[in-house]
């Protein structure tokens, strides 16, 4: 398992967890993983960053999930692959995947998945944010009251 350059934090900060705020970002391109997870962090998000699905742990791990960002394309696993499985265990986070090829099969085929978000590169940071946002006030919807 070779690990990211992208330092990943090994705890996030318990009010960020108590607050429904880890984003998992899967994508290969170390300059837009680091980018993209530095503007989540200033958003206050806890983002648990990794080049590729075979860097993450165990998906029983990932519970405190409230967003999945991963690239369409990666070594190994792709994001389209790895964004199933990860919904199989987690169905009601929800999933935004970026890429740099959409195409016609991608966005007609497997994107119109109700758990799934297709985005296109060069990303609008601050349309991905808005869609980090919705996705967090969903899951804190869904899961129930810890208080």
């Amino acid at each position: 398992m070779e690990p990211s350059s992208v330092p990943v934090p090994g705890r996030c900060d318990e009010s960020q967890h108590l607050a429904a705020r880890v984003v998992l970002l899967v994508d290969d391109d170390d300059i837009f993983r680091t980018a993209l997870a530095e503007s989540l962090r200033e958003d206050g998000y806890c983002v648990q960053a990794y080049a590729t699905p075979g860097d993450i742990p165990p998906l029983p791990l990932l519970d405190d999930v409230v967003v999945l960002i991963t690239d369409y394309e990666m070594p190994g696993e792709d994001g389209l692959a790895f964004a199933k499985r990860f919904h199989g265990s987690h169905p009601g986070v929800p999933v935004i995947m970026v890429t740099g090829h959409c195409g016609i099969r991608l966005e007609h085929e497997d994107a119109t998945a109700d758990f799934l978000s297709l985005r296109c590169k060069p990303i609008d940071y601050e349309e991905l944010h808005q869609l980090v946002q919705q996705a967090q006030r969903r899951v804190q919807c869904k899961r129930p009251s810890t208080s």
